[in-house]
């Protein structure tokens, strides 16, 4: 294997390390991102928070919603408390 080859591997397994840090679900996820992955809009995302239905943590000016807050909007809303 040339130095190049090896470089072009080495490259290859830092991106794909990169890529499995960013898709594990236990980041926090940004209102924008929630509203995204959910299909709904920030608007509505706002409008569970202040009703309740949505909990959320502030990550210094962030607001961010963890995976176990997530887990337990999805909980509520397969039961019907929640939309």
């Amino acid at each position: 294997m040339t130095t190049r080859e090896a470089q072009r591997r080495e490259w290859q397994s830092e991106q794909d390390k990169r890529a499995h840090y960013h898709q594990k679900a236990h980041h926090p996820r940004s209102i924008a991102a929630f509203a995204e992955r959910y299909g709904i809009s920030r608007a509505t995302v706002y409008n569970l928070i202040a009703r309740g239905e949505l909990n959320v943590t502030k990550a210094g000016r962030r607001t961010v919603i963890t995976e176990s807050q997530e887990q337990e909007w999805l909980a509520r809303s397969e039961k019907g408390t929640a939309k």
